[in-house]
């Protein structure tokens, strides 16, 4: 017997719809105005091989193409089955939609639709395309869609353009039951409120997820939901014929490494637009002044750096469960060959899987392209306060690590961060 339920669970969106908020926003004014930026990121230089794009057979092939050219792994495939994206008609239990993601792109495709592409390599923040495999040789190419901003711009994305992932109850149809409300998935989410409106494939122990379960509808309009359903599930046969899409897992750990980098990824976002804005005023009201005798602007360096260590840090990552999290060893293996690595081997993407998702606490996300693109000031205090964690006294807030996990951690980012103290600049 299913047990009606009235909180929501969770599901994503990468891209969907909201309505539009008033006046301009920060990221739209000077000196970002991020909606007149050019496009300087790995999509767009796809556009040169168009002519390779349209001989490919078929929007899976095309998919398929697409990851390949900007090296994102097949295995990182997660599974989506909830209506939440503009592709709505084409989405429900039967048809899932697909998220690929690599440290500096996410990629959506719902079979029937178009290929969707978030390039988080550019300098400008986010940038947010579509490709219709449908159109063959009249394609227009990759088309920079500004209406992604609806949601990707919101309270959500800490107000700039950004990634989300959302928990939502989803019915037969994919619909939503809005009325039991929804969850924003961040590292902090326990597993009990995650994944809902999801297929997860993976191994948990006795903790319970969301994912793999539909609400469904009953004829007086109420909500029937079976919690324990769909756990430790290890194939996906039962559930939804996938023979549509690249490969037949929507992986647990997959999902909770993508969930950590979206929350710093946006975090990044916030602190770029937000101090580039701030700075930009104060030169206009104080154009005489060094910014280094501002202390507005030295206050604003101190609060997003704190940020943006706190991201780095996993300061709010909720504990694994007892027994850890297992699933696809195509997708760890994947994800651990694209790491930076040390000298003796060590690489802030070495999973851990137990009591925590990762070996080291320090994301490998110092690594992106997006952490490059921090202001300089923000991104020097924050390497400064790093090493001064790592090696010295660890500040109030931030995990007290162990002297082996420090040392390791040191000797990553000293041999891979250029701007990090005594750090090499990487050849």
């Amino acid at each position: 017997m299913g047990r009606m339920m009235r909180r929501a669970a969770l599901g994503v969106v990468l891209w969907g719809t909201c309505s539009w908020g008033h006046g301009a926003a920060d990221y739209e004014l000077k000196p970002a105005e991020y909606s007149k930026a050019g496009d300087k990121n790995g999509v767009t230089a796809l556009a040169k091989s168009l002519p390779d794009l349209l001989k490919r057979r078929g929007a899976k092939e095309s998919l398929k193409w697409v990851l390949g050219k900007l090296d994102v792994p097949v295995d990182s495939q997660m599974l989506v089955f909830s209506k939440t994206s503009e592709q709505n008609p084409l989405i429900h239990p039967r048809n899932p939609r697909a998220i690929y993601f690599s440290e500096d792109y996410y990629i959506g495709y719902v079979p029937g639709g178009v290929i969707e592409l978030i390039a988080v390599d550019d300098p400008s923040g986010p940038m947010f395309y579509t490709f219709d495999p449908r159109q063959g040789d009249g394609s227009p190419g990759f088309v920079r869609d500004r209406s992604c901003l609806r949601c990707h711009a919101s309270a959500r994305t800490q107000d700039v353009p950004g990634m989300l992932v959302r928990s939502v109850h989803a019915d037969q149809d994919g619909q939503l039951a809005l009325q039991w409300g929804s969850y924003l998935t961040l590292p902090s989410s326990p597993l009990k409120e995650r994944w809902g409106g999801w297929y997860v494939t993976g191994t948990h122990g006795d903790a319970q997820h969301m994912g793999n379960k539909v609400t469904k509808k009953l004829e007086d309009g109420t909500y029937q939901y079976q919690f324990e359903h769909g756990q430790n599930v290890e194939s996906l046969d039962a559930y939804v014929d996938l023979n549509r899409h690249l490969t037949d897992t929507s992986d647990i750990v997959a999902l909770m490494v993508m969930e950590h980098q979206i929350a710093v990824h946006n975090t990044f976002y916030s602190a770029m637009f937000g101090y580039q804005r701030a700075a930009f005023l104060q030169r206009a009201l104080h154009p005489d002044e060094y910014p280094e005798d501002n202390a507005q602007l030295k206050r604003l360096e101190k609060s997003y750096s704190d940020a943006v260590l706190r991201a780095i840090l996993m300061v709010d990552h909720v504990a694994l469960p007892v027994d850890g999290v297992d699933g696809s060893a195509a997708f760890q293996e994947a994800f651990k060959e694209a790491g930076v690595r040390s000298v003796e081997g060590w690489s802030l993407r070495d999973l851990r899987l137990q009591k925590r998702l990762f070996k080291y606490r320090c994301s490998y996300m110092v690594h992106s392209a997006a952490f490059g693109h921090l202001p300089l000031a923000i991104r020097e205090q924050v390497l400064e306060r790093l090493y001064q964690h790592l090696n010295h006294k660890a500040e109030p807030g931030f995990p007290e690590l162990s002297e082996r996990e420090r040392e390791r951690i040191h000797a990553i980012l000293h041999q891979s961060i250029a701007g990090y103290p005594g750090g090499v600049v990487p050849k």
